[in-house]
């Protein structure tokens, strides 16, 4: 039977490590202080019995790459004669995909803490060559991104033909149990069996059901918060996209990024073999509640299936073989996600190992699989090495989503050697493709931004050199977005807190008030700010309390840090950051009309803007389009000859102490066609405008006899409403009004105009043209 409803009284809940026979030992977890009562309820127990299969079978399922069975002989269970059998099958290790998955026959509330107790097994027979087992473990409701979820969370080593139980207790649930998968915590062949048993599964709940953590909605968002600065996200998984979860995300944020889900590892086992369902639920769920979706990752040298770069026996493919293999995967990936995703993360830590100076950032490139095997058949006399995968990847993403934005992110970013490293290589790749033949839009930068992990400590890196690194990528011309960000307490001597105490919060909010001042300085640059957990408790670095939320998702001292940085510091009687205050208009313009001169007033105001000298200027993508204007008295003006091309614009206004950037701040503009029309008589008139405000017609014959071909004695044209009309010139071939009567009005701002059609034509033929200016009527010939 799997379901037991006895209550046992225990003395302890604390169990330490013994030995049966020298062969059966265990390994464990404490329960949670806050648990109320020791009493244990025995909720379900599976021990393999062949007369419980018939009901219990279904339960268990195997993974991508492995499979199960039922299997009796004598002595061959821990202790009885029954045990479910793990096999693996084909070349892929990953413990997600070997493990073994049992779904509750009823799901378990919410609220408790519950024991797991497992046994397992290894038989030497079944793993020659194999020394050393990565120890087993659990994983609560699929949630392979969760670290409370997984455990324990020191599974240690199993010793083969040795009986090995798990013996653990959960968090407090907040979600219900639904699932528990058994498996091996490696993804490596050499330390996952082959074949392996477990067996007497035992699932209890303990005392009392304890406070449920719940999402305040009534906070300020974040996502509104600086809706005017930048995308502000977090991290999701297909197993989080519950309701409490989605009305957290729609109050919070407006993107988000898969914690794993668009991992390689997580969609591709096999070459050939495409499985999308976990990063189609989160599309779905994005696009269903409004949320954008930036994708993580397309190459890395970690969670990434051998196929891509490896020969079987684990040796590098050949240089050829590997570039066919990641056009394959990224052509296949980025093209199924075209349109779905609003960037990408192309490239992921391509860069290890260096110090200062960094002469050829080829030389840092770490050697990973992609790099082993983009080597292995390289013609250095060419230049060929085997960092050259990370330009190939840029070009594949590109030509399969043209219109996502491609990023090349990295941690460490703020060591003085890689953010040097991270920028030449930006620019070395930038510069190349803008003599490859498959660039089709030399404006556009084949590698568009960068992401900075940031992934801190309190005691470091010191602010000053996160914005070292800002300054850096923006003088390799690029986007920049923070896009993995915690920051977990830790004290000068290097201890980590779980737990923070009032004064280590404030600490904490302190370190993320003085980031978010130079996030805010340097908005025009920055695309995205993504923090990585959505609490403590669900943060992969839980142990040192590193995100907004705490573990009954309360909002932390951080949180408000965030949201008003300057603010927060002058609470705590520490110095805003300089132009922190600083502020952009443009209080006359908020477009333009492309090919006509322009000038663009710029104000520009902070307490201290007097120290600095200031700039403003007219860009797109963070490429110049106009030259720059020095703010003085807090005002500039941006003279434009001629306007470039429609599309979206940005007045920016840099702040330099000596020549170094301390702020930019932007302000959005549109550039329009030069293409308009009004409706007349049911006819479209199309018009452009002239430099002086001119509304300039050339209507086609066909245009004109539509015109005057109606009933009505006037053809009224009003223009009246577009404010940039200060005049009319209408060029019309003078024949089309031989022998007609008709009155022609044109109405702007400025008034109204009448002239009548025999005044127009005359026995020359001559192309006539009518000129409307200050109401006077001028018709001359052209």
């Amino acid at each position: 039977m799997n379901k037991k409803f006895s209550i046992k009284r225990r003395v302890s809940l604390l169990t330490a490590t013994i030995m049966i026979s020298g062969s059966l030992y265990t390994i464990s977890t404490i329960a949670p202080a806050y648990a109320a009562s020791t009493d244990v309820k025995t909720m379900y127990t599976y021990d393999f019995n062949p007369t419980d299969q018939a009901t219990e079978q279904s339960l268990f399922t195997s993974a991508s790459a492995s499979q199960v069975a039922w299997q009796r002989g004598s002595g061959i269970g821990a202790g009885d004669d029954y045990v479910l059998k793990g096999t693996h099958i084909g070349t892929d290790y990953t413990a997600a995909n070997n493990a073994i998955h049992l779904a509750l026959p009823q799901s378990l509330p919410a609220g408790y803490v519950y024991k797991i107790k497992v046994s397992f097994y290894v038989p030497s027979a079944d793993n020659q060559g194999k020394s050393t087992i990565t120890g087993p473990g659990v994983v609560l409701n699929g949630a392979y991104a969760v670290n409370q979820y997984k455990l324990p969370a020191n599974p240690g080593t199993i010793a083969m033909d040795t009986w090995k139980t798990v013996d653990i207790n959960t968090p407090v649930m907040t979600e219900n149990l639904t699932s528990v998968d058994f498996r091996f915590v490696t993804n490596n062949a050499a330390n996952h069996p082959d074949v392996w048993y477990i067996d007497h599964i035992e699932i209890s709940q303990i005392g009392d059901p304890q406070p449920v953590p719940t999402w305040n909605l009534n906070i300020p968002s974040l996502a509104d918060t600086y809706k005017s600065s930048f995308l502000f996200g977090n991290v999701i998984e297909p197993t989080q996209l519950d309701s409490k979860t989605t009305n957290m995300y729609k109050s919070y944020y407006n993107v988000t990024t898969p914690e794993n889900a668009m991992k390689p590892l997580s969609i591709s086992s096999a070459k050939g073999v495409y499985n999308y369902s976990g990063a189609d639920s989160i599309i779905a769920w994005a696009q269903e509640n409004g949320i954008q979706v930036h994708g993580h990752t397309l190459v890395w040298h970690d969670q990434s299936p051998n196929w891509l770069n490896k020969n079987t026996d684990g040796t590098p493919l050949t240089r050829s073989e590997a570039r066919q293999n990641l056009q394959d995967y990224i052509s296949n990936v980025a093209g199924h996600f075209k349109g779905k995703v609003i960037s990408w993360d192309v490239v992921n830590e391509a860069l290890d190992g260096g110090s200062l100076p960094i002469t050829d950032w080829k030389a840092v490139a770490r050697k990973s699989p992609w790099y082993m095997a983009y080597a292995n058949g390289a013609d250095t006399t060419k230049g060929e090495s085997g960092s050259d995968f990370i330009y190939d990847a840029f070009v594949f993403a590109r030509q399969a989503d043209p219109n996502a934005t491609l990023y090349y992110n990295d941690y460490n970013e703020t060591d003085a050697w890689k953010r040097e490293a991270m920028g030449q290589m930006v620019e070395d790749i930038n510069a190349k493709w803008l003599t490859d033949s498959r660039n089709t839009d030399p404006s556009r930068k084949l590698i568009e931004g960068v992401g900075m992990q940031s992934h801190y400590n309190t005691a470091g890196p010191d602010p000053s050199q996160v914005e070292a690194s800002i300054q850096r990528f923006i003088q390799a011309g690029v986007k920049i977005s923070v896009s993995e960000l915690d920051a977990g307490y830790r004290s000068n001597d290097g201890q980590a807190s779980t737990t923070l105490t009032q004064e280590q919060q404030v600490t904490q909010a302190n370190y993320y008030a003085h980031l978010f001042e130079i996030y805010k300085a340097y908005a025009d640059h920055i695309q995205r700010v993504t923090i990585w957990g959505k609490a403590d408790s669900q943060s992969w670095r839980n142990t040192s309390s590193p995100v907004l939320f705490d573990t009954m998702y309360a909002p932390k001292q951080d949180y408000y840090a965030v949201l008003d940085p300057s603010g927060y510091l002058v609470k705590q009687g520490l110095a805003p950051r300089s132009l922190y205050d600083l502020s952009v208009s443009t209080p006359d313009t908020n477009s333009l009309i492309a090919g006509l001169h322009a000038n663009i007033m710029v104000n520009a105001a902070a307490a201290d803007l007097g120290n600095y000298k200031v700039v403003a200027y007219l860009a797109k993508n963070g490429v110049k389009c106009s030259d720059e204007f020095q703010i003085v008295n807090g005002t500039a003006k941006i003279s434009i000859p001629h306007a470039p091309a429609a599309g979206q614009y940005s007045v920016v206004v840099d702040a330099f102490k000596g020549s170094t950037l301390h702020a930019s701040q932007a302000v959005p503009l549109t550039i329009i066609d030069n293409n308009f029309k009004v409706a007349v008589n049911g006819t479209n008139l199309n018009y452009t405008l002239d430099d002086i405000g001119n509304a300039v017609f050339t209507p086609n014959a066909k245009q004109l006899d539509a015109l005057l071909n109606i009933d009505s004695q006037t053809v009224s044209i009003d223009l009246s409403d577009d404010r940039n009309v200060t005049g009319i010139k209408f060029i019309v071939p003078a024949e089309r009004f031989k022998n007609v009567d008709k009155t022609l009005e044109f109405a702007t701002a400025d008034g109204t105009s009448k002239i009548k059609t025999k005044a127009i034509w005359n026995n020359s033929g001559k192309i006539r043209l009518i000129t409307i200016s200050a109401g006077e009527v001028i018709i001359t010939n052209m």
